[in-house]
C-alpha cells in the first residue's frame, strides 16, 4: 500500500518540489519512508498521538540500533506478551516508562497478537512458554526493518 501511495504523490507534482512529508498518523510511516528511501522528499515528519506508537517512533530515531538489539536478542512467548501488555497499561495509568521499553513493548503486541486489538493468544491454545512464531506478522524481519529505518532517518 505505501508503494502505491508514493507512486500516486509522485504522479501529482505540481511546479514546486516538495520538500518535507508530514505524517499525522505516523503508524508505520509507510508513505512517508518510501518517500523518503526513493530520494522524493528531503524530510519525513511524524506525528502520532497514540503513546505507543510515538515512542516506537522516538526510538527508531533516537535509539534505533539498540531497539533492533532487544528485538534480536527476543524471542518472544506468552509471557513477553503478558509483560508487554503490563508495560502499556503502566504507561497508560501514567507511570514512568522509558521510550525503549514502551517501543519494545508495543512491538510485541502489534507483533504477536492474531489481530489488530492486541487480543490474548490464549484462546488459540497457547501455553505461557510457547514461542509465538506467526502470530499476526513475523518477528524475525523486524531487526532489518528497524536498522532500515534507522540508517532512513539519520541520512
Amino acid at each position: 500500500m505505501a508503494d502505491a501511495l508514493a507512486d500516486i504523490f509522485l504522479a501529482q507534482f505540481g511546479l514546486l518540489d516538495v520538500e518535507v512529508w508530514v505524517e499525522l498518523f505516523a503508524g508505520g510511516a509507510g508513505a512517508g519512508l518510501h518517500l523518503l528511501d526513493r530520494g522524493v522528499v528531503d524530510e519525513v515528519w511524524l506525528t502520532e498521538k497514540n503513546r505507543e506508537l510515538a515512542a516506537f517512533w522516538r526510538t527508531v530515531v533516537d535509539n534505533g540500533v539498540e531497539l533492533a538489539g532487544r528485538v534480536r536478542a527476543c524471542q518472544p512467548d506468552m509471557s513477553t506478551w503478558h509483560t508487554a501488555r503490563e508495560v502499556v497499561a503502566s504507561s497508560e495509568a501514567g507511570a514512568a516508562i522509558t521510550d525503549l521499553e514502551l517501543a519494545f513493548a508495543a512491538l510485541i503486541i502489534n507483533r504477536c497478537s492474531p489481530n489488530l486489538f492486541g487480543g490474548s493468544l490464549a484462546v488459540y491454545g497457547r501455553e505461557e512458554a510457547d514461542p509465538i512464531v506467526g502470530g499476526r506478522r513475523s518477528w524475525p524481519p523486524l531487526v532489518g526493518s528497524v536498522l532500515l529505518f534507522d540508517v532512513l532517518l539519520h541520512d
